[in-house]
């Protein structure tokens, strides 16, 4: 029986890629065919302490394309088939090109992907385009056909089978992590429905995108709210680090008066932080920065 070259053409670029990956990341993979459903490996980034120790930090998962296949297809890659995989994963997702002349390994990011899913839910189709940077006011479009979406997945990093200088390796391992911890942040405000989601555009520019609807509604005054109670926990213990209480009075007056005006709207904070809990806090700091109105 004959082998088909395709696979084994895949298998090599694979071999590349893991070769790459594992000189800054921890990685585990499928194992068997069967049970790749989306990503050939997944990876946990690690750090290099005193030369001899590698302490583990941010996990992502990653699928490898050979250069040939990316450039036979414009650089446009098929997902309609991993929608369900890509909108319950909850880890950062790259796309990693290996090219095996050069031998390098190129990296795309999946940092719309919250977002994406957040306003548009599950489309019927669904393609990535690996590209340089983000362009535009908008991270994803319409097909030409109108019947599904193409996902931009900007490029993050190169890397060489030659990445062996350890000031090259913690420079690229940065590169990854911040890209990691942004998409990271975008996934946990997508599961506790913030629907704030961040982008590091041009010149290491972080932007905001916000998703309005109605889980969004629901819940911003519950995220409003605990945002504000961690406020006052922090003035709380920014008293006992400083004596000059001038800029402290000041900015509890500001957050004390939101609260205030709140409870002319609401019976309770809409929190799960409980009318007690509020109250107590914000007596004990105002009797530690007016003593005087409690003497």
């Amino acid at each position: 029986m004959a082998y088909l070259r395709s696979f084994r053409e895949g298998w090599r670029t694979e071999h590349l890629a893991r070769f790459i990956l594992s000189k800054f990341a921890f990685m585990s993979e499928p194992i068997a065919v069967s049970d790749d459903i989306g990503s050939d490996f997944i990876c946990t980034l690690f750090d290099i302490k005193d030369k001899k120790y590698l302490f583990p930090k941010n996990s992502f998962a990653i699928q490898i394309k050979s250069k040939g296949e990316i450039m036979g297809c414009k650089n446009i890659i098929e997902m309609t088939n991993k929608i369900d995989y890509l909108n319950g994963l909850e880890l950062p997702f790259f796309v990693g090109v290996g090219d095996k002349d050069s031998l390098k390994l190129e990296i795309y990011s999946s940092e719309a992907i919250p977002q994406f899913f957040s306003h548009k839910g599950l489309p019927q189709k669904l393609e990535i385009e690996l590209c340089d940077s983000f362009t535009g006011t908008s991270h994803y479009t319409s097909n030409e056909n109108k019947d599904g979406y193409i996902l931009k997945f900007p490029k993050v990093t190169e890397l060489s089978i030659n990445l062996d200088d350890e000031d090259d390796v913690s420079r690229k391992i940065k590169e990854m992590e911040t890209t990691c911890n942004l998409v990271q942040r975008s996934i946990a405000s997508r599961i506790t429905k913030e629907y704030m989601f961040m982008y590091k555009e041009e010149k290491d520019k972080v932007k905001v995108n916000i998703v309005g609807g109605v889980d969004s509604y629901n819940a911003c005054r519950d995220n409003l709210f605990r945002r504000l109670y961690a406020i006052f926990y922090n003035i709380h213990w920014a008293i006992k680090k400083t004596k000059d209480f001038s800029s402290l009075k000041k900015e509890f007056d500001f957050y004390k008066e939101i609260y205030n005006n709140s409870r002319n709207i609401y019976d309770r904070p809409p929190t799960i932080i409980s009318i007690q809990d509020y109250d107590r806090l914000i007596s004990d700091i105002d009797v530690k920065l007016n003593p005087k109105n409690h003497a």
